[in-house]
């Protein structure tokens, strides 16, 4: 059963949109995500303000707690 989520996913409010969830096929465990500024055309106007990147990729990981 999926559960339907009371707020905003987190990276909505610093103006990202998630692209791509990175799955391992082995196990099916999501290990990453790829995220999309959603403002990157706002900054080419303006050459004086450092310029974002367009994409972005969250990797997560787990440790282990024994030897493998």
């Amino acid at each position: 059963m999926k559960r339907e989520a009371l707020a905003n996913p987190w990276y909505e409010s610093f103006g990202f949109s998630l692209l791509e969830t990175l799955i391992n096929p082995d196990d099916s465990s999501i290990y990453g995500a790829v995220y999309m500024y959603k403002h990157y055309d706002s900054y080419q106007k303006t050459p004086l303000l450092g310029k974002p990147p367009l994409y972005v990729i969250a990797f997560r990981s787990t440790m282990l707690s024994s030897v493998t």
